[in-house]
């Protein structure tokens, strides 16, 4: 193999590496910044973070009335299969969260019930 035969496989492999490396930092990324931990318990907290969701139901599940909001889709390069998902009761606490709503069949099994649509307002008003 000739010496631009080498550069060209070494700038290949360099840009796999590069591209799987941003995969990865992405996908952390998406974990960190739709993990409820640390960051909000509440949903006047969550609607603090600055991050509003891109839809809001009402669902009658569990012998209860919950809203679930859910979060936007600004993966990068991380692929979930769903948006970031946070339930609250009508206290305004969370109760339960998945950062993959896609991927998550324990949240989808929890959380199934008859829902309606809902709204930031509606969740804001939570709790007080």
């Amino acid at each position: 193999m000739n010496k631009l035969g080498k550069i060209f496989i070494g700038l290949l492999v360099l840009g796999l590496v590069a591209l799987i490396g941003s995969w990865i930092v992405s996908e952390v990324r998406w974990r960190i910044v739709n993990t409820p931990s640390g960051k909000f318990e509440t949903a006047e907290a969550y609607l603090a973070t600055g991050r509003p969701p891109r839809d809001v139901v009402a669902l009658e599940a569990n012998e209860g009335v919950y809203w679930i909001a859910y979060g936007a889709l600004d993966t990068w390069m991380a692929t979930p299969s769903g948006s970031a998902a946070y339930v609250f009761d009508a206290d305004g606490i969370l109760r339960d969260w998945t950062s993959d709503v896609g991927d998550d069949s324990g949240f989808q099994i929890r959380w199934t019930g008859k829902a309606r649509p809902s709204s930031i307002d509606e969740l804001r008003a939570l709790g007080k």
